[in-house]
């Protein structure tokens, strides 16, 4: 299996609350849920993903528990020190709509894509 979110190898197979949508794709089943990488990170973060209301292609939405509407995750994430943001807590996940998710975060991820060169 595929992580959505490093697109590395997750090897999660049991189903799980919120983060565990799949559907398979030409080159396997990708999930929403962290690979064992991801989850050891964020473990220790509050993490902030960012998400849309509509999406035109097939990938299914990450909930549609959540005030009704359906989710679709864009791949742009933070992990912030719960310290740092007393609201949140260690270990816990956010959703953030877009345009608030550029609002807050879009200028700090396009300058650490260009320092890490990967624009």
């Amino acid at each position: 299996m595929k992580c959505f979110w490093c697109e590395g190898g997750s090897g999660v197979a049991l189903a799980d609350k919120v983060l565990d949508r799949r559907f398979s794709e030409e080159d396997g089943t990708l999930i929403y849920r962290p690979c064992s990488r991801c989850a050891e990170q964020w473990g220790e973060l509050a993490v902030v993903l960012e998400v849309i209301l509509d999406y035109e292609g097939d990938r299914p939405p990450i909930s549609h528990a959540m005030a009704g509407d359906p989710y679709y995750p864009t791949g742009r994430m933070v992990g912030l020190d719960p310290e740092a943001v007393p609201t949140l807590e260690k270990g816990s996940i956010s959703l953030l709509l877009h345009g608030e998710f550029e609002g807050y975060f879009g200028d700090f991820i396009r300058k650490r894509v260009q320092q890490d060169g990967r624009e």
